[in-house]
């Protein structure tokens, strides 16, 4: 599929300067995780346009001048999206790579006439010597750092008690509640954060995505989506349950929450998918990855004929396993309790190929950087049995977790 490879360490090493200097660049990053999930590792330059705006309205920018030249159109993304896909159907190593944010309400996507494959080998061998921890964020006093978030501790409480309430008068059976964190700081080097990221957890569907508004940094482990558009084949994995990295039992809890998920993906599925076709062809599978192991399954099915990209993500998004469940309920609770959006937050970051073909990760373990900030979100599934103070104490300690990983702390 991709014709320029990279095999060679000093090539990778002029690679992460490339993407560096290219204006909007991504490289899809298979850093870590089950053999048979790191399949992909190739980076795009320099693409030849990008869209990005709201549902219906688009902005697109040629890039191939010496002015880039922005218009704007008001019509659907996925439309817009769509006719774009056939346009550049004859070059097979073309490649479509950006996101659409959590509630769709903003997205990104960038035309690349190729990219280039990388051996993991060469760049973890670069990783470690690029991600110098201190140029990170040349310039900062790290004993002067202050992690803000946009709820206090006695506010989180009160939100988890006000799911709890919820679930017990029946109007939803678990809810995915997000803390947002966020860090000032000056002088960020955005891809050595990234190598720093995928060296603490290395995760199959990685990203690291640079735009002129916001760099997407992504050690997610969670697939979203996959299609294959000769086969009409589509996939979609949920992770729902975390365990200690020693630890091949699943809990009633884990077990239960998992469940709910592959009834709604399956329901999802059911919309877009022929008759008969969709099946949980994995429940409840253990995968291990660097630290800790996670309960995932495989919901799977065949698209009917003539199915269209805006059907496609209307049926899947978001995935359930970032929401709750029911979804919709799950969705107008989290809108009405969590005081920030969430934006590309559990939206999704992946790539279309030129043949429909395409592959999709949820943007969980996921850091943003822009205009000096850098900000991440916690988000834990809050259900019946769950203890208020506990689910505290758990997100506060990834949030260090985070923090002291990336030599952030004080």
């Amino acid at each position: 599929m991709f014709q320029l490879k990279l095999k060679e360490e000093n090539e990778a090493s002029l690679a992460f300067a490339k993407l560096q200097e290219s204006p909007v660049s991504f490289w899809i990053d298979s850093s870590g995780g089950p053999k048979d999930l790191c399949k992909n590792s190739f980076y795009g330059l320099n693409p030849k346009y990008y869209i990005y705006g709201s549902l219906n309205k688009i902005n697109f920018v040629n890039c191939y001048r010496d002015i880039p030249l922005e218009c704007l159109y008001r019509m659907s993304c996925f439309d817009f999206l769509e006719e774009k896909i056939k346009e550049e159907k004859n070059n097979p190593n073309g490649i479509f790579a950006g996101y659409f944010a959590y509630d769709l309400s903003d997205f990104f996507f960038a035309y690349f006439d190729n990219c280039y494959s990388c051996e993991s080998r060469s760049l973890d061998r670069v990783t470690c010597k690029e991600q110098g921890l201190d140029s990170c964020f040349h310039g900062n006093d790290k004993t002067n750092l202050h992690l803000t978030s946009n709820m206090s501790d006695s506010e989180y409480l009160k939100k988890v008690k006000q799911i709890k309430e919820e679930i017990k008068a029946g109007n939803v059976y678990q809810v995915n509640l997000t803390r947002e964190y966020s860090v000032e700081l000056k002088n960020i080097n955005d891809l050595k954060l990234y190598l720093k990221l995928r060296s603490v957890s290395p995760n199959p569907y990685g990203c690291y995505f640079k735009t002129p508004f916001v760099s997407i940094l992504s050690s997610s482990p969670e697939e979203f989506l996959y299609i294959d558009s000769q086969t009409k084949y589509i996939r979609t994995r949920p992770i729902k349950g975390t365990l200690s990295k020693n630890v091949f039992e699943i809990d009633p809890k884990n077990q239960a929450e998992n469940i709910m998920i592959v009834d709604l993906e399956r329901n999802d599925l059911g919309r877009i998918c022929e008759y008969g076709s969709v099946k949980a062809k994995k429940l409840l599978e253990i995968e291990s990855y660097k630290h800790l192991n996670h309960v995932v399954s495989t919901v799977e099915g065949k698209l009917k004929p003539d199915i269209k990209l805006k059907e496609i993500f209307e049926a899947m998004f978001p995935s359930g396993s970032i929401t709750g469940a029911p979804k919709i309920s799950a969705m107008k609770l989290i809108e009405k309790i969590e005081p920030t959006k969430r934006k590309a937050y559990t939206g999704s970051f992946g790539y279309i190929k030129t043949d429909g073909t395409m592959n999709f990760n949820i943007l969980i373990r996921t850091i943003f950087v822009s205009e000096g900030r850098i900000v991440f979100n916690i988000g834990g599934g809050i259900v019946a049995d769950s203890s208020p103070e506990g689910e505290l104490e758990e997100i506060n300690l990834k949030a260090k977790g985070i923090m002291n990983a990336l030599c952030l702390s004080s």
